[in-house]
């Protein structure tokens, strides 16, 4: 309750989690993701409170990253890497405030490799959690698909 989260991504799985997690509990979503369509649909689904555009360009998305680091100083309590990408993993951590949690949400090759500080890790307590299917939520799923309790949900209908 009252968490300040970061999603990083923007494709159907982590619109459809930046959903949920408004609606349990994150006082404050922001959503990093390129400009295009699936940012346009993030909006237009009102997934998050701020929306961060990220410029296909390298130099730029960094320099633009950064700007988010220093306009939150503290970090957010909760990360979500969610594009699959394992450079973004290790930058995402960069973003976790001090007691916070990185969520592991992409989907990544069985060949990706991320180099994380274990030390950061430790000396800012920062849990470090893995989120794939977990069978015994799929009641709990179901019962969203029944109460469309989902916007993005109810355009799939």
């Amino acid at each position: 309750m009252g968490s300040r989260v970061l999603l990083f991504g923007a494709g159907p799985t982590g619109l459809i989690l930046a959903q949920l997690l408004r609606q349990n509990g994150g006082c404050h979503t922001v959503i990093a993701a390129p400009a295009g369509l699936k940012m346009e649909l993030a909006k237009s689904l009102d997934a998050a409170d701020e929306y961060v555009e990220l410029p296909r360009e390298a130099n730029a998305a960094a320099a633009r990253l950064g700007k988010v680091r220093a306009e939150n100083p503290y970090g957010f309590d909760i990360v979500v890497e969610a594009t699959g990408s394992a450079m973004m993993m290790e930058d995402a951590i960069d973003f976790v405030t001090k007691g916070g949690k990185l969520v592991v949400y992409g989907v990544y090759g069985d060949e990706d490799r991320v180099s994380l500080s274990p030390n950061k890790i430790f000396k800012e307590e920062i849990s470090v959690i893995g989120s794939f299917s977990q069978t015994y939520k799929f009641p709990a799923a179901i019962d969203y698909l029944g109460q469309y309790r989902t916007t993005f949900l109810r355009l799939i209908y």
